[in-house]
């Protein structure tokens, strides 16, 4: 009898399934193909020339109160990604600890935006990098930190009136950040640093040479150092 009763169950199940395998049930699908996603870019360049960029200075014959004529780093953001802030390093590749390093000045005496960085050299949208680093009052569209440590580089050099390269060059590296109406490296927009140099008549030393690098790095995120 119990055999019997476990036959008819596995007929009744086998009749189950088969009922349902042959039933007429609705379905409808819909598909969406080709869902993409692609990263942006953020890329610099130094007067519309990708790394290594080519030098913009290139002087000789320098003489005790020389005027260096007026050179211009361009740093264009060709991405598509805003950066938040842009570092500055200047390397002497040589040169270093020289008389001429010494006597290379940069000087906020001069009227001439000795250093100023932005879109233009007017004080509303760039930073004078000599007055702020001797502690002037200044404009604030932009501030400048040691990108090694954070640390505010406002009166770094406290009351001078002049920037020697080699003192540009000892800062390390320098971090440019756009206060909050601004910001540094837009994607598509281009940024300045206007270079307007000097040789001190207290150069006494003959035959010295310096080369330096300015390397340019604009990061994404304030959290990168």
């Amino acid at each position: 009898m119990l055999r019997i009763m476990k036959s008819l169950l596995v007929i009744v199940a086998v009749a189950a399934v088969a009922a349902g395998a042959t039933g007429a049930y609705f379905s409808s699908l819909v598909t969406s193909p080709d869902n993409d996603f692609e990263s942006g870019t953020m890329v610099i360049n130094v007067n519309g020339e990708s790394d290594p960029a080519s030098a913009v200075f290139d002087v000789d014959n320098l003489a005790p109160g020389d005027v260096i004529p007026q050179g211009i780093f361009a740093i264009n953001n060709t991405g598509t990604i805003d950066g938040n802030h842009l570092d500055l390093t200047v390397t002497l590749d040589s040169g270093s600890g020289t008389d001429l390093a010494s006597n290379i000045v940069f000087s906020a005496a001069d009227g001439d935006n000795a250093l100023r960085f932005g879109p233009t050299t007017g004080p509303t949208d760039s930073i004078n990098i000599v007055s702020y680093l001797n502690g002037a009052f200044n404009d604030a569209d932009y501030d400048l930190y040691d990108g090694d440590t954070g640390l505010s580089l406002f009166n770094f050099y406290p009351g001078i009136t002049e920037l020697t390269l080699q003192q540009l060059a000892d800062l390390g590296r320098i971090r440019i950040v756009a206060d909050s109406n601004s910001q540094p490296m837009i994607a598509g927009t281009t940024a300045n640093l206007y270079v307007n140099g000097d040789v001190k008549t207290t150069l006494t030393t003959q035959g010295e040479s310096v080369s330096a690098t300015f390397a340019w790095e604009l990061h994404q995120n304030a959290s990168q150092f």
